[in-house]
C-alpha cells in the first residue's frame, strides 16, 4: 500500500541487522588463555573475543536504532518523551495517516462479504487501545447525499508497518435470503478512521457497500439501477420470483417496491378462505385448520376439541395434566421413561406444570402400586443439601427416610436422588450428571 521502494528498503535494513546480529551471535569464542600462558594471541582478536563473549554487541542492536528518538538498551528501545512504539518512530500523540483503501472503499455484497477492509497505512503502533472507528452514512440514491449517523468502534488488525484492516460494524446491505423480515438497505456508506490511542485518530476515508443487482456505483457516487425492484430494502431483478413463495415476483410494470403475485401457472388460482380454514395449494380449496394440533392451545388442566372452523377447550374430568394419573391424595404423577440429566427432567416436568415428584408415604405405595417394575431408574424430587450434608426435597422442605433401606447414605458426588425400580423401588444416590427416567408430580384439580 505504501511506496514499494520504501516500504522495500527499510525491510532490508532491518533483515540486515537482524541477520548480522544473529551471525555475531553464532560465533564461538575459546577462553582467552590466563596471563603468563605461553599462546600468542593478537591484540585485535583477544578485543573481539571479550566483545562477543560478554553480549556487547547484541545489547547494543535495537529496531532502527530507535529511530534517533531513544537509546539503545540491552536490545531494546527506551523512548524519550514524546515518542513511543518499538523503534521509536512515532509521537505519543501523532495519529495514524491512511493512505489507501481496499478497492478504493467500494464493496460489492455480490462478490463478498464486505465485512472488513484493508488499508495502506504509516504512523500505526498496536496496542490495547489500537482501534478503528466507523460512522454508518445513509445514502439517498435519487440524490447520493450521505447522511451520517451512529458511530462505533470495530476491530483493529495490523498486518505489518504498513498495512492493517478495519472491520465494519454489522450492516443491512444484503442480499435477500427469502426468509428475513427485517429491512435491508441496496446501498449504505462509512467512513473509517484509525486510532493508536482512542483518542488521536488518522484521516477518514470513505466506504460505500452496495448490491450490484440493483445499483450502480461511480467511486462513491451511487445511483438506482431501471428496471429493478427494491422490496423492503432489498435488491430484486425483474421477474425474479421471492425465494420463499414462487408465486410472488418482482413486475416493474405493476411495482417497483412490492411482489407482484404471478397469474400464470399454479399460481393462476389463488384461496380465499374464512378465518379457522387454510388453502390446499394442490386443490385451491379451503381446509378447517385443525388448531387441536397445537398441543399448548388450552390449559395444561383443558381437553382442545377441534370444530369446523374453529375449536373450544373444555375440564378435563380427571383433574390431571395430559397424560397424568391421580395416585394418592392430593397428586397427579406421569413417568418418563426417556432418559436425561436431573437438571433436564426437572426442565421437563416444570414445563408440563409441575416438578420432579416428592412423594409422602402414601403416595409412595399408591405410585409403586400402579408402575411396573423393572424400568430402571427414575429421577425424583430429592437432593442432597451440602450445605448441612442432609437429603431434602427440591422445594427445601424436609425429607423424612421412611422408605426400607433408607437413610441414605451421603458420598462425594452423589448429589441427586434416583428410584430403583429393579431393586424394590428403592432410593438411591447417583451423580446428577447421569441420566435416567424420572417420575413428574402436578397438583390435582377438582373437576
Amino acid at each position: 500500500m505504501l511506496d514499494e521502494e520504501t516500504v522495500a528498503l527499510e525491510t532490508a535494513r532491518d533483515t540486515f541487522e537482524a541477520t548480522c546480529q544473529v551471525e555475531v551471535e553464532k560465533l564461538e569464542f575459546p577462553p582467552l588463555p590466563a596471563s603468563g600462558t605461553p599462546v600468542a594471541v593478537p591484540a585485535n582478536l583477544r578485543e573481539l573475543a571479550a566483545i562477543v563473549n560478554s553480549g556487547a554487541i547484541s545489547s547494543k542492536v535495537c529496531p532502527s536504532q530507535c529511530s534517533g528518538n531513544g537509546d539503545c538498551i540491552n536490545g531494546k528501545c527506551q523512548c524519550r518523551p514524546p515518542y513511543v512504539s518499538q523503534d521509536c518512530s512515532l509521537r505519543d500523540s501523532q495519529p495514524p495517516l491512511v493512505s489507501e483503501i481496499q478497492d478504493g472503499g467500494i464493496c460489492d455484497v455480490r462478490r463478498r462479504t464486505c465485512k472488513k477492509l484493508r488499508l495502506g497505512v504509516s504512523n500505526i503502533m498496536e496496542g490495547k487501545d489500537f482501534k478503528c472507528q466507523a460512522t454508518v452514512a445513509k445514502i439517498d440514491l435519487s440524490t447520493s447525499i450521505r447522511t451520517p449517523g451512529m458511530v462505533s468502534d470495530t476491530t483493529a488488525d495490523m498486518i505489518s508497518f504498513a498495512e492493517m484492516t478495519c472491520a465494519l460494524p454489522p450492516h443491512s446491505a444484503k442480499i435477500f435470503d427469502g426468509v428475513t423480515s427485517s429491512p435491508g438497505t441496496p446501498a449504505l456508506g462509512f467512513t473509517l478512521a484509525v486510532s493508536n490511542n482512542g483518542k488521536d485518530y488518522s484521516n477518514a476515508v470513505n466506504v460505500t457497500v452496495y448490491d450490484s443487482k440493483c445499483v450502480t456505483c461511480t467511486g462513491h457516487t451511487c445511483v438506482r439501477k431501471a428496471v429493478t425492484c427494491v422490496i423492503n430494502g432489498y435488491c430484486i431483478a425483474d421477474g425474479e420470483s421471492h425465494p420463499g413463495d414462487p408465486c410472488q415476483e418482482c413486475d416493474v410494470n405493476s411495482s417497483t417496491d412490492q411482489w407482484t403475485r404471478r397469474t400464470d401457472g399454479k399460481c393462476a388460482k389463488t384461496c380465499n378462505c374464512k378465518p379457522g380454514f387454510q388453502c390446499n395449494p394442490s386443490t385451491i380449496t379451503c381446509e378447517d385448520i385443525n388448531e387441536c394440533q397445537n398441543t399448548s392451545i388450552c390449559g395444561l388442566y383443558e381437553e382442545c376439541r377441534n370444530t369446523e372452523g374453529s375449536f373450544y377447550c373444555y375440564r378435563r374430568t380427571s383433574g390431571c395434566p395430559q397424560h397424568y394419573a391421580k395416585f394418592g391424595n392430593a397428586f397427579c404423577y406421569r413417568v418418563h421413561l426417556s432418559k436425561s440429566t436431573f437438571t433436564q427432567s426437572r426442565a421437563t416436568c416444570t414445563s408440563e406444570g409441575g416438578d420432579l415428584a416428592m412423594l409422602s408415604r402414601g403416595d409412595y405405595k399408591a405410585l409403586t402400586n400402579n408402575i411396573a417394575g423393572n424400568l430402571g431408574l427414575l429421577w425424583i424430587g430429592v437432593v442432597l443439601d451440602r450445605v448441612d450434608n442432609l437429603y431434602r426435597y427440591i422445594d427445601d422442605s424436609d425429607y423424612l427416610p421412611w422408605v426400607n433401606g433408607l437413610p441414605l447414605d451421603v458420598k462425594k458426588g452423589l448429589n441427586c436422588v434416583a428410584m430403583d425400580t429393579n431393586a424394590a423401588f428403592r432410593y438411591v444416590g447417583k451423580r446428577c450428571t447421569d441420566t435416567a427416567g424420572f417420575v413428574c408430580q402436578a397438583k390435582w384439580q377438582k373437576p
